[in-house]
């Protein structure tokens, strides 16, 4: 006969059958009276027939007081109701731990007695007790006082009763002037006051690093004039370069504000240039020099207009063909004519055929303008033709020669 199930008070069989607490139990009833989860006999607890998790055991039947969370994890003195507090079977040790949280930490301690924390003035117990400057503080009390960064007895200072943490500390009450940072890391002249720098308490060299921020006027101790800018130089920000110890963000290309060092820079006047730049503006022009700079270029600075001075021979010869004389006989150093454009021809862009000397731009067939070259020319009363055009306009007539039914009468 089969026994029934303590939950619904069913007869349980064998394929729905769970043994715990030496009764058999149908699987979906064998949960927690409580929170519902499902048991098996390994996380079962009893109590007047019914099953319960361990943890709900725990919270309703297990002790009660600090320090037992209701028989679960963690901190609780929870009884089951709402906003209670019980103080049942709790020892004078967790009494004394607690009773800040009491009565909104009005209550004066009942059991030994306890030091004060000077933030709150609240008395610190043991649990929630943290120690520095020589006395006991609460964890959560132990504070910078201008940050409220939370802070140990290894990072604290104190102050008039208070305690900051060290940056405020050098910040708020630590050496002011260039260098200091009022205290904490970095540079700093900050005094408090908005849109004010201090000169007080502050050495000759942090004067002589901070000059050139100083209303850009005033002088400590002397220094180099930058030709840039014509301010100090000091050590801090100087850069030797042509002789001169220019600030580093001074020495710049005058034309195209490049920074520069000592081996990118070249002079000119009063001002330095980057060597593109100095060549560009100062370095000698015509065809070939690319106005001082990489390239071939043959610009004087104006527009449309191109230089003969300063020019050699083999560059007059090279850039002949560019310039815009027409007709022109062998005006500069001599040479052949080419027989196609009139124009001299120089030995870079001289080429031969038909007994005569060409530009190669100019030795084309005279018919297609097909390039040539001396294998594949033919000539007539001085003009030359490629052999397919030669053969059409000079070569036989007739049926058979390439011309369609001509007679030759």
């Amino acid at each position: 006969m089969p026994e029934y199930c303590p939950r619904c008070d069913r007869p349980v069989y064998f394929a729905e059958e769970i043994l715990a607490l030496s009764q058999k139990w149908h699987k979906l009833c064998f949960k927690c009276g409580n929170c519902n989860k499902l048991l098996d006999s390994t996380t079962c607890t009893g109590h007047d027939g019914d099953a319960f998790c361990k943890a709900c055991y725990g919270k309703l039947f297990g002790p009660k007081g600090y320090g037992f969370a209701s028989g679960a994890s963690g901190l609780s003195m929870d009884t089951g109701r709402p906003y209670h507090v019980t103080r049942d079977n709790v020892s004078h040790i967790q009494t004394a731990q607690i009773a800040p949280k009491l009565n909104n930490g009005t209550e004066k301690p009942r059991f030994g007695s306890a030091n004060g924390c000077p933030r709150c003035g609240k008395q610190v117990y043991f649990a929630e007790e943290k120690r520095a400057l020589g006395k006991k503080w609460h964890k959560i009390c132990l504070s910078c006082h201008s940050c409220k960064k939370l802070l140990d007895s290894t990072t604290c200072n104190d102050h008039d009763g208070e305690i900051y943490c060290k940056a405020c500390y050098g910040k708020s009450f630590g050496p002011k002037g260039y260098g200091f940072a009022g205290g904490a890391s970095g540079l700093n002249m900050d005094t408090g006051v908005k849109g004010e720098i201090t000169t007080r308490d502050v050495s000759t060299y942090q004067k002589a690093q901070a000059a050139p921020l100083i209303n850009g006027s005033e002088k400590f101790g002397g220094g180099n004039m930058c030709p840039k800018c014509g301010k100090s130089v000091y050590f801090a920000e100087e850069v030797n370069a042509m002789g001169k110890k220019y600030h580093k963000l001074c020495l710049r290309c005058g034309n195209c504000n490049k920074m520069l060092d000592s081996t990118t820079c070249t002079d000119h006047g009063n001002d330095v240039y980057c060597k593109n730049c100095y060549g560009k503006l100062f370095g000698p022009k015509g065809y070939g020099f690319a106005g001082g700079a990489s390239g071939l270029s043959m610009d004087t600075g104006n527009p449309d207009e191109v230089t003969r001075e300063n020019v050699s021979s083999l560059s007059i010869a090279q850039a002949a063909p560019l310039l815009p004389d027409t007709k022109q006989n062998a005006v500069i150093g001599g040479g052949d004519i080419c027989p196609r454009c009139g124009k001299a021809v120089y030995f870079a862009e001289k080429v031969f055929g038909g007994g005569q000397t060409y530009h190669k731009s100019c030795f084309k067939c005279t018919a297609c303008g097909k390039g040539l070259d001396s294998t594949t020319l033919t000539h007539k009363e001085d003009e030359v033709f490629c052999r397919s055009c030669y053969a059409k306009y000079f070569g036989p007539k007739g049926f058979g020669f390439g011309q369609t039914l001509q007679h030759t009468g």
